[in-house]
C-alpha cells in the first residue's frame, strides 16, 4: 500500500519532469511555472523515496548473502542487515511526516484580538529567541499535528512593544 503511494509520487514527479519540457509548456510561463513549483515541491519528497527504495533493495541483497555458504560474506551480511533495518523506521517516519499535506498557513504568522499571537513552527522558534531577550511574554508550547497550531505567545500589547 505505502509503496503503491511513493510510486505514484515519484511516476508523477517524472511525468513532470517530461511535461516541462514540451515546447506548449515551455510557450505558456504560467503552466510551466505551475509545474516547476509542484516538482520542486515533491523534490525532497521524491528524493526520500529513492532513498527508502534503495534501502528495501539493499536489505534483499543482505538477505540473499544470508541464505548463501560462504561464512564470512553471511557475517558482512549480517552486519548491513542490521544497520539497514536500524535506519528503516527513520525513513519511514520521515516519508510519512512528508506525506502529510502542506499546511498552506505554515510560515505565516496569525493575529488574533487579545494579543494572541498563533504561530507556525518557523516563526515560532524565532518568537522563542526574542523571549529569551526579556520582552515579556507567555509561551505556551502546543505541538500537535501539522495542520494545528505549534505555539501560542502571548505578548502584553502596549506600546512599548509595538
Amino acid at each position: 500500500m505505502l509503496l503503491e503511494k511513493l510510486q505514484t509520487i515519484e511516476d508523477r514527479y517524472e511525468k513532470l519532469t517530461v511535461e516541462m519540457i514540451d515546447p506548449e509548456v515551455l510557450s505558456a510561463p504560467q503552466e510551466y511555472q505551475k509545474y516547476s513549483k509542484e516538482q520542486s515541491d515533491l523534490q525532497p519528497l521524491v528524493e526520500k523515496i529513492r532513498e527508502y527504495k534503495k534501502l528495501l533493495t539493499d536489505m534483499e541483497g543482505a538477505e540473499e548473502i544470508l541464505k548463501g555458504s560462504d561464512n564470512e560474506m553471511r557475517e558482512l551480511a549480517q552486519v548491513e542487515l542490521n544497520e539497514l533495518k536500524e535506519r528503516k523506521p527513520k525513513i519511514e517516519e520521515d516519508l510519512k511526516t512528508m506525506l502529510l499535506p502542506k499546511d498552506p498557513r505554515e510560515g505565516s504568522l496569525g493575529i488574533h484580538v487579545g494579543g494572541v499571537f498563533i504561530v507556525s513552527s518557523g516563526v515560532f522558534k524565532a518568537v522563542t529567541t526574542i523571549h529569551r531577550t526579556g520582552i515579556n511574554t507567555n509561551i505556551e508550547k502546543n505541538i500537535r499535528m501539522r495542520y494545528d497550531t505549534v505555539g501560542t505567545i502571548t505578548f502584553p500589547f502596549t506600546r512599548e512593544y509595538l
